[in-house]
């Protein structure tokens, strides 16, 4: 938990969050880990009531092309 705790200091720029109809929803902005000047838009919904991923997309290249899980 440390190390995330200690990329999330490093690297979320801006957070929001509300909560509707059964839903959490998350967004922000997340510098990239191995570029300087470079951030991404990330948004998260989860259920609020299991906590449970229901759909979540980042703009970064990791998530994109054959291999990624979007």
């Amino acid at each position: 938990m440390s190390k995330g705790e200690k990329m999330a200091e490093r690297s979320v720029q801006a957070l929001s969050f509300c909560s509707k109809l059964q839903r959490f929803f998350v967004s922000g902005i997340v510098g990239a880990e191995l570029r300087k000047n470079v951030s991404y838009n990330v948004r998260i919904v989860l259920h609020q009531e299991t906590g449970e991923i229901q759909n979540s997309h980042c703009e970064c290249p990791a998530g994109k092309g054959p291999t990624g899980n979007h």
